[in-house]
């Protein structure tokens, strides 16, 4: 993937020139998509492995002293749940890059999705001090799988409540613009730089801020993937009050202006 023919054209303007920079254009991308999966793949390995030593510890504790049976079980469920949790975000992650499968659209009211999804958020957070503040009102009926864009929204809205500082909030506002809905999370958390704006939705992506270790880094990526799967786009930018800012634009009905 690394051969280039465009500079052999030699100023040629006819269709073979043409044809040469497809050939670059498509060879770039070929070679892009070739390094993402070998990232995802020594990503994904690397995760696993971590949970899987520790289940491999445990074992090797309960043989060593069965007295431990009860507590080192409980470590064992945990592990294989984080597991489980790690191996079905993936298979959505990879769901969402190949478009293999068609998602099931239904007529959803998106801004009753971000209510629901704002009352759980608000309870998780009380424990730390964490209030939600909201302008989130009007229905905004969309043409889009309900549970893919639910999940996307609460990726992004429990983001902001784990990484914001104690005691301060998670703003979250909606905002109906003719036949698209604006979505707007931010927090006031430590955020990430501008460099970074763009590379937390890759897979396995924590930024390299004070709470970056915290999750798998699938969360972002899933967002991202689940709203442009609708024609729709999700943005960050830094937040006013210095922490993260999630904007999401999604259309009413995308099926319908493809």
């Amino acid at each position: 993937f690394s051969v280039r023919i465009g500079s052999e054209m030699k100023g040629r303007r006819d269709e073979i020139a043409a044809l040469a920079d497809d050939f670059d254009i498509s060879a770039q991308r070929l070679d892009e998509l070739r390094q993402a999966q070998q990232r995802l793949l020594h990503d994904v390995s690397h995760e696993l492995r971590s949970p899987l030593s520790r289940i491999r510890a445990a074992i090797g504790v309960l043989e060593q002293n069965p007295a431990k049976s009860a507590t080192m079980m409980e470590r064992l469920v945990r592990e294989i749940e984080r597991i489980d949790d790690l191996v079905g975000e993936i298979l959505t992650l990879a769901r969402l890059t190949s478009r293999s499968d068609e998602a099931e659209i239904q007529a959803v009211d998106i801004i009753d999705l971000v209510n629901e999804i704002l009352n759980d958020a608000s309870f998780e957070g009380e424990a730390r001090g964490i209030t939600l503040t909201s302008s989130v009102a009007g229905t905004f009926v969309a043409e889009v799988n309900g549970e893919l864009i639910y999940r996307a929204l609460e990726n992004v809205v429990r983001n902001a409540v784990k990484h914001t500082a104690e005691n301060t909030h998670v703003s979250v506002g909606c905002r109906i613009e003719g036949e698209v809905l604006r979505v707007c999370v931010a927090d006031e958390g430590p955020g990430v730089s501008e460099d970074e704006l763009e590379t937390i939705f890759e897979p396995f992506s924590r930024g390299s801020g004070p709470v970056a270790t915290a999750g798998y880094g699938l969360g972002l990526a899933i967002a991202r993937r689940a709203v442009e799967r609708h024609g729709g786009s999700v943005r960050a930018s830094r937040a006013p009050g210095g922490g993260l800012q999630i904007n999401f634009v999604i259309p009413r009905s995308p099926l319908r202006r493809s």
